[in-house]
């Protein structure tokens, strides 16, 4: 497939051709410091797990113990986890 053919397909998808301007983060999540940064983070969710709201699959939230003293209002509220898919393809999506 010729490079053209391809941008032609992903214009037909409502997808854009771009270059990768310098100062795009490309990989390295596997460098040393990307490591320990979710090393430290994965460490930080387990000691916060007993305040995090967990959901079922229909959207409900599950019944569960929670740590004393976790009330909303209160010193140490639940904590509702927010999420993005990092698959992002066009942060200007949706711009003519």
């Amino acid at each position: 497939i010729r490079t053209r053919i391809a941008r032609q397909w992903l214009a037909k998808l409502g997808f854009s051709w771009v270059e990768v301007r310098k100062g795009m983060y490309i990989d390295g999540h596997e460098c040393p410091a990307v490591v320990q940064d979710r090393v430290e983070f994965l460490e930080r969710l387990q000691e916060l797990a007993s305040y995090i709201v967990e959901f079922d699959s229909a959207g409900k939230i599950k019944e569960k113990v929670y740590r004393e003293g976790c009330e909303v209002g209160g010193l140490n509220p639940p904590i509702i986890l927010i999420t993005h898919d990092e698959s992002t393809l066009s942060s200007n999506e949706g711009r003519a």
